[in-house]
């Protein structure tokens, strides 16, 4: 009884056991399996969905991992090799791999045909990317590193090798053009263009080709020029006595050229003849052999020539030859304080200083002793009726009688009648042809007298 009793208490310690064998070896499967689920879910989310799922043994051989030698059991057969998932480092972390336990023959973790767990043909299994996106693929944190754009802008020095240039140097493209380059200058030499040595070397022009993978400079070259003497005549002009000559650099501009006076013409230039001849302008190259002389070129405008002639008179007259003027219209027979006959004439108004003429008199105008009265009126055709009614009033006094189209007409019109009058009045001094003065304007008319 005593034996039958410790065979129980025997057998039933033997069932805890397995129960608690049995147990331990569940919950250790259901932690690898929740483990492996976690990890799936983590490549899965990483876009690793695909890989892991066409083939459990691809995916066991996706990395390679450090094998844990597997646990011998001589009751039972060989197990599954089962590996942990590696530690996490910061700089060698790489997603763990997880082995499940699979029902395709040849992939028991215990059997090594070349290589890492064995496919059903008992090759080795190619090692697969793990990264992102799978294939050849690369992760997308990896840094791509690209090649620098290469600056093909080249400095060129430019020497003008005893000259004076605007810029010191320009910027050229490898493998265009020069472009446009500066001119330098240089007192009493010709400039020859641009070369690559300061003695000999090639010359380079806006269209050169630029060959050069450096910075370098290019070197003026020059030639002794010829100086030459270029005398200016006014040709019935005036030219400023510091500005009769000039020299000038063979080959160089002419630069400033002298302005030369005509009262009354317009300067049109500096030709090679007196009459014809080349227009010679201050950006033109000097290209006469010898020394030169130019010739100013007008154009005449009657105009502008006889205001000129007006003015000129009058600078020269005497005041003290200066003529009282009494002026008066036809409409109402009283004088105007201003008349532009009068004062261009260097005559004397003598109602210019009246305050009212409203209520002028003939007793008043004589009182002021006038050398001339004149007569302003539209209708010109009884010029000679007026002016014998002017002279039954100031007896003694010359009278004129003038249209009003000599105040109140053209500009032409008024210089006419105005040096008419004055030749009138200062004979000796207004000695211009009064019909030439008129042919040139194009007025014709007459003071009646």
């Amino acid at each position: 009884m005593k034996n039958t009793c410790n065979i129980l208490r025997v057998m039933i310690l033997l069932i805890c056991v397995f129960v608690l064998l049995t147990l331990s070896g569940c919950a250790r499967q259901r932690i690898l399996e929740s483990g492996a689920d976690e990890v799936i879910a983590r490549q899965e989310f990483r876009g690793l969905s695909e890989q892991m799922t066409e083939d459990p043994a691809r995916d066991r051989n996706s990395e390679p991992q450090e094998e844990t030698p597997p646990e011998e059991n001589t009751d039972k057969k060989e197990e599954t090799k089962q590996t942990d998932p590696p530690r996490r480092t910061p700089s060698t972390y790489r997603p763990p791999t997880v082995v499940r336990p699979s029902t395709h023959p040849g992939t028991s973790g215990s059997k090594k045909t070349g290589g890492q767990g064995g496919n059903a043909g008992g090759k080795p299994a190619k090692k697969q990317d793990t990264k992102p996106g799978g294939g050849n693929k690369k992760d997308p944190g990896e840094s791509k590193t690209k090649p620098e754009k290469q600056d093909d802008t080249i400095k060129v020095t430019l020497d003008p090798e005893g000259g004076k240039c605007s810029v010191s140097s320009v910027n050229v493209t490898k493998g265009g053009t020069y472009g446009d380059l500066p001119v330098p200058s240089r007192d009493s030499y010709r400039f020859l263009g641009w070369f690559t040595a300061a003695s000999g070397g090639n010359e380079v022009t806006s269209s050169t080709k630029v060959t050069e993978t450096g910075a370098h400079t290019l070197h003026a070259h020059w030639e002794k020029a010829k100086t030459i003497v270029v005398t200016f005549k006014g040709n019935g002009g005036r030219v400023r006595t510091k500005d009769t000559t000039m020299s000038v650099v063979q080959g160089d501009y002419y630069g400033t050229l002298p302005t030369p006076l005509r009262e009354g013409y317009t300067f049109d230039g500096w030709f090679t003849a007196s009459g014809g001849g080349q227009q010679v302008s201050e950006g033109d190259k000097v290209t006469a052999s010898g020394n030169q002389t130019l010739y100013a070129h007008w154009s005449y405008e009657p105009y502008k020539y006889w205001s000129y002639q007006l003015e000129h008179t009058r600078s020269t007259m005497y005041s003290c030859q200066k003529l009282k003027i009494y002026w008066e219209y036809d409409e109402d027979n009283v004088t105007v304080k201003d008349c532009p006959l009068i004062t261009n004439t260097n005559s004397i108004n003598i109602a210019a200083n009246w305050s009212d003429l409203t209520d002028v008199d003939d007793s008043r105008v004589k009182s002021k002793e006038p050398n001339v009265v004149i007569k302003c009126v539209s209708d010109y055709g009884n010029a000679a009726d007026y002016a014998a009614a002017m002279r039954e009033r100031f007896s003694g006094v010359r009278v004129l009688v003038l249209p009003q189209s000599a105040v109140n007409g053209s500009d032409e019109e008024n210089l006419y009648y105005t040096l008419y009058l004055g030749q009138l009045l200062y004979p000796e001094w207004f000695t211009m042809e009064i019909g030439k003065v008129g042919s040139e304007l194009g007025i014709s008319g007459s003071i009646y007298e």
